[in-house]
């Protein structure tokens, strides 16, 4: 299992037979890319449902979270539009059918091996509004974030949220979280090293120091996260806050201290 930082593309990652995950099955015509691979601890799939052609789950280990990236889907017979959220609990029964024009899904769930994640029962689907639980303006890095699964679900702990950013920057902000995290660049380019296009996924080690920068016209990524997510920026390999709530940092109850651009990983 490799930690740090590891990085993949949609377009260039293998197509694999579906996965043969707890409590899932798929009907009709479904191709799948193994994007971030099911031996991390965070896993990513990139699934191209034919039209017509859906994913069922009857009471997986794990919960799973679905990215409905272009095209629309149905849920248990309720309409879901592009750049919209599923969530799959642990113990819960669903069905995703894509619409008439077909649809990619990126499919984010932790690694079946590993012991799980939350200690809650489970059970449910949630089919959260377009435009998150609740909206955050930053305007010191201007950037918006928009959170659809915030890991304060009284039966499950999963974290789903899109970052986008107006204004380029250079790679900045060194930081790290306390879980691991699969980014995944849905507009512009994310800079890490080099620039990322949409398509891009880039899965990040708990407690592992990275910075990001913003490419020219801005980024937009969506970020996954299985438990709930923290935060602690750093300079030069060390610690400069304590650990931040993200999701009090996204509902505006405590604001992550902007960090001097010139400061280092």
């Amino acid at each position: 299992m490799s930690r740090g930082v590891v990085i993949s593309r949609v377009q260039e990652s293998p197509e694999v037979a579906f996965p043969q995950l707890s409590g899932m099955s798929k009907a009709g015509e479904v191709t799948t890319r193994s994007v971030i691979r099911p031996d991390q601890r965070l896993v990513l799939w990139a699934h191209q449902l034919a039209p017509g052609s859906s994913i069922h789950w009857q009471s997986p280990k794990f919960g799973h979270v679905l990215y409905v990236w272009e095209g629309d889907a149905q849920v248990n017979e309720t309409a879901v539009d592009s750049k919209s959220a599923i969530v799959v609990e642990h113990n819960s029964d669903s069905a995703v059918e894509a619409g008439s024009s077909g649809a990619p899904i990126l499919h984010f769930h932790q690694c079946e091996s590993d012991p799980p994640m939350t200690t809650k029962a489970g059970g449910h689907v949630h089919i959260p509004p377009r435009g998150g639980l609740f909206s955050h303006d930053d305007p010191s890095r201007h950037g918006t974030n928009t959170v659809w699964a915030d890991a304060d679900c009284p039966t499950c702990d999963l974290w789903l949220h899109k970052s986008a950013f107006r204004k380029a920057r250079p790679q900045s902000e060194p930081h790290m979280h306390n879980e691991d995290e699969i980014i995944f660049v849905v507009d512009g380019e994310t800079i890490v090293g080099k620039f990322h296009p949409p398509g891009t996924a880039i899965a990040v080690s708990a407690e592992t120091i990275y910075a990001f920068g913003v490419a020219e016209g801005g980024t937009a990524f969506i970020n996954f996260r299985a438990t709930n997510p923290f935060v602690k920026m750093t300079e030069r390999g060390k610690p400069v806050t304590d650990w931040i709530s993200e999701r009090d940092a996204m509902s505006n109850n405590a604001p992550i201290p902007v960090m001097d651009s010139r400061a280092r990983v």
